[in-house]
């Protein structure tokens, strides 16, 4: 964000207005919502995969064995979205070997920061990955797809038949409403540690930013304060999402029991009259997920009047749970919380490191660099050392754990 000095009629003075943004949606900060096809599984007579092993077995399985039963070789194993929110097909695998979230960039262990990317259990983590591509077990469209490429692959036209066994999906808007394919997969469980430095759910944390800024040409900022306010309660979160009160959704009557039917299984609060589209785009604001959570989002659903709804949320409330039942690492580095030093450092190289260490991942998977490789593994991290990572982000992301843990 570009800091604006501000002030409420006088201009330089200094002062700066910020509405912070607090998001903390839950269904959105799995790192792969990990979904696989029930009926394939039941026509190769195995079991959901609970570790890596297993992973290999069913999905050789599902290349070799017809589960869609067309008679020819054409299904896709697995694919999914490389570092896309939800999607991420390989954070799902990487995760088996060592704590992995491409967006926050390093780990914490003991008090001690290090980057995942450059241990040997992810190193681990790529050669697997590399035999799968290289066996055509992982899709290598999962390095180019777009997210409607997630949705075809999961809602086939009438007809045809299905064409992927496992993938990451964002499970409300991946699955076609009222399309089949919701009742055709499930959840899958992030899988069993392979390292001891691994088996686990990552998520984004919650987080807060300032994202709106009250300029020096509003003339009564505490009256802009008194709206974002209001913009950010729970009651203006209903009007946007479902709209009016008592036209279009409502409380949930005393007299019906919404105990347990809820959107992600807790006790419903409210009950909605008819679907309708958001109308207010606030995420120009920077406020529109503020109160985006479960908390609000128990709406009433009743099984045999809405199953797709039911079954989609259901689907979603499982997916949470295994994340929960997996943990997380005791310590997960969030944000680097820099001094101006250390900010002209960070701002100086993130951006390439960034690119480096996905672009290299990628590379690594489809075997244009060789993980089995001394001399490539060896290139890579001096690329990565070349573009200052042990100053720009490491020392800085010590700096900050050791401030934050009051150090």
């Amino acid at each position: 964000m570009n800091h604006i000095t501000i002030s409420s009629r006088e201009p330089q003075t200094g002062k700066m207005y910020i509405m912070p943004q607090m998001y903390a949606n839950t269904n959105d900060t799995l790192l792969a919502q990990t979904v696989i096809n029930t009926d394939w599984l039941e026509a190769v007579g195995m079991e959901a995969p609970t570790n890596v092993d297993e992973l290999y077995d069913v999905l050789v399985a599902f290349r070799d064995k017809d589960p869609n039963g067309n008679g020819r070789k054409d299904e896709i194993p697995m694919m999914g979205r490389l570092g896309q929110l939800t999607q991420d097909i390989i954070g799902y695998v990487v995760n088996a070997y060592v704590q992995w979230n491409i967006n926050y960039k390093v780990g914490v262990e003991d008090g001690e920061v290090f980057c995942p990317a450059m241990t040997d259990e992810y190193r681990e983590a790529m050669k697997f990955l590399n035999k799968l591509v290289k066996e055509g077990l992982l899709s290598d469209m999962t390095f180019t797809a777009t997210f409607s490429d997630i949705a075809t692959v999961l809602n086939p036209g009438k007809g045809e038949k299905y064409q992927v066994g496992i993938t990451a999906a964002m499970t409300d808007s991946n699955f076609t409403v009222d399309h089949e394919s919701i009742f055709k997969y499930e959840p899958l469980r992030p899988l069993e540690d392979e390292t001891g430095r691994g088996g686990y759910g990552m998520v984004w944390a919650y987080t807060m930013m300032g994202a709106t800024l009250i300029t020096r040409d509003c003339e009564d900022p505490g009256a802009a304060f008194r709206l974002l306010d209001f913009m950010n309660s729970g009651e203006h979160f209903l009007r946007n999402r479902y709209g009016v009160k008592g036209q279009h959704w409502d409380y949930l009557p005393e007299d019906v029991d919404g105990t347990g039917k809820g959107m992600f299984g807790g006790d419903a609060k409210i009950v909605v009259y008819k679907s309708i589209q958001n109308t207010t785009n606030n995420f120009t604001l920077g406020i529109g997920c503020s109160i985006n959570c479960e908390t609000y989002w128990q709406e009433y659903i009743d099984k045999e009047d809405n199953p797709w709804r039911a079954e989609m949320y259901g689907d979603l409330g499982q997916q949470i749970q295994y994340y929960k039942d997996a943990g997380t690492p005791e310590y997960i580095f969030h944000d680097f919380d820099r001094t101006p030093e250390e900010d002209e450092l960070f701002q100086k190289y993130t951006a390439d490191i960034s690119t480096l260490i996905q672009t290299a991942c990628a590379e690594f998977c489809t075997g244009v660099r060789d993980p089995y490789s001394e001399e490539d593994w060896q290139t890579y991290l001096n690329e990565l050392k070349q573009l200052n990572i042990e100053e720009a982000w490491i020392e800085i992301a010590q700096a900050t754990v050791d401030r934050q843990l009051g150090k």
